[in-house]
């Protein structure tokens, strides 16, 4: 057809006379709602934009508006115990605190092992809102796969739940037969207690002397940890929060690591920034137009340590 195409225009004269070409113009810009016409997508569903908004702003900023509006609300349900979103930002900022008295930096890694659960998201919103890097691990996975990743990225701070703790201590011989050293000297080790974010009720019942209680609490939590290793519950739970004046990072700047491609060979790292994930976050939001903001509930079963899992369950 003769029709206009993306990037040209028409206009009348002034006499009112036929449309006639205006000459060349800018594209259309995508990210203005003026031009979002030009962008429609046939194939989506209703009232699903073919343009988001990317803000160049930091991840902890969701955490921090969504607590200013709806602070004492629900944020999580864990088992039964609940966090509003007024304690979880208050949780967040006090760990932010505790790795910066730990020696994290902006820029840094901060490794997470461990399943879903309250403690994880606290600790990667209190590395994000420090400037720190999250690295994601699967908390299944060998533990020689877990060590190079360690070794790779370089983190100094490693929070794991007490049963991942054996995947720091492989027992193997380094490659060449040679005894390897000890994979957590020079590193902070914090253990994470799954029971402590439990209903009072629930971890009531795991001391319970029938065997049903005794399998449970061994599967949650470890016999001994090594000497030297942190309690992150008990030290988040008495640390002060960071200063409100402390900086924020740049929305370029980058925000997790998470491994990914195991399906073709060893996983690699893929490093996305806090810009990255708040479009991710957008484009969930936007593909299901029917959600109602501060009214919905979402059952947390994809993995944290997983993109799809990340960008759903905590963003």
């Amino acid at each position: 057809g003769g029709g206009a195409r993306p990037g040209q225009a028409s206009r009348a004269s002034e006499a009112g006379g036929p449309a006639v070409p205006a000459g060349p113009v800018a594209p259309a810009d995508p990210a203005d709602p003026a031009d979002s016409d030009a962008y429609r997508r046939p194939h989506y569903q209703p009232n699903i934009p073919a343009v988001i908004e990317v803000p160049d702003a930091p991840l902890s900023e969701l955490l921090e508006t969504a607590a200013r509006f709806y602070g004492e609300r629900c944020a999580v349900d864990f088992l039964g115990a609940g966090l509003t979103y007024a304690e979880l930002l208050e949780a967040s900022e006090r760990a932010a605190q505790l790795l910066r008295e730990s020696g994290v930096e902006a820029g840094d890694r901060v490794s997470m092992i461990m399943p879903n659960c309250p403690q994880h998201m606290i600790a990667v919103y209190g590395a994000l809102r420090l400037g720190a890097i999250v690295a994601e691990h699967n908390p299944l996975a060998p533990s020689r796969e877990v060590r190079a990743q360690l070794d790779h990225h370089g983190a100094r701070v490693v929070i794991v739940w007490e049963k991942g703790i054996d995947l720091l201590l492989d027992p193997a011989p380094a490659a060449g037969g040679q005894e390897g050293t000890d994979p957590l000297s020079g590193r902070t080790v914090f253990s994470v207690d799954l029971s402590a974010a439990m209903p009072v009720r629930l971890r009531a019942a795991l001391r319970l002397p029938v065997a049903r209680a005794r399998e449970t609490r061994a599967s949650m939590k470890a016999d001994r940890l090594p000497a030297g290793v942190r309690s992150w519950d008990r030290e988040v739970a008495r640390a002060p929060r960071l200063p409100a004046s402390w900086p924020y990072p740049g929305g370029g700047d980058v925000a997790v690591l998470l491994h990914t491609g195991g399906t073709t060979g060893a996983p690699k790292a893929a490093m996305l920034t806090h810009t990255n994930l708040r479009a991710n976050t957008n484009q969930a939001i936007a593909w299901v137009p029917m959600l109602h903001e501060g009214a919905e509930t979402f059952l947390a079963l994809l993995p944290f340590f997983h993109a799809f899992g990340l960008t759903f369950n905590l963003f």
